[in-house]
């Protein structure tokens, strides 16, 4: 009789199983919808506006909302070439959780017909620094419009 652990084919395949089966245990794990993190998420509220650069719908840029309590996880929104956004926190257009933020902005300049190392910002950083901003809002359980920003590149 042949023993397995003597048999080499045998043997190399009952270790990939266990690997391959350990592999698989641990997918079915992490997959629990939660990210795999252990991050508790907070109930969200609706936040949307419009912002205008110069003028004109600010498509592209990014507006950052950041918790005064600088615990807290931040939110951020994409411009759509009307202006308009929607928060997001922990799923697209989810919103964020009631209390207060400090909110910073950027329009990154992408071109791509250009290969570019670094995305210039076309604010300039003018709108980046959070502890310069001047732009402060609540959020409140139900929700908040914040109408139009208007920002200035110059």
């Amino acid at each position: 009789m042949i023993s397995i652990n003597n048999f080499m084919p045998l043997r190399v395949l009952r270790g990939g199983l266990s690997v391959v089966s350990s592999l698989a245990i641990c997918a079915l794990i992490g997959c629990g919808g939660g990210g795999g993190s252990g991050e508790i998420r907070q109930a969200t509220a609706a936040a949307k506006g419009k912002l205008m650069i110069d003028g004109k719908p600010g498509d592209g840029a990014m507006v950052m909302f950041h918790p005064a309590d600088k615990k807290s996880k931040s939110a951020s929104a994409t411009v759509d070439k009307e202006g308009g956004f929607q928060v997001s926190t922990y799923q697209a257009g989810d919103g964020l959780p009631p209390g207060e933020y400090t909110l910073t902005f950027e329009w990154p300049d992408v071109n791509p017909f250009k290969s570019q190392d670094t995305i210039p910002d076309k604010l300039k950083g003018k709108y980046k620094d959070r502890d310069n901003s001047k732009h402060k809002v609540t959020i409140d359980k139900g929700g908040k419009d914040l109408g139009v920003i208007e920002l200035s590149t110059k």
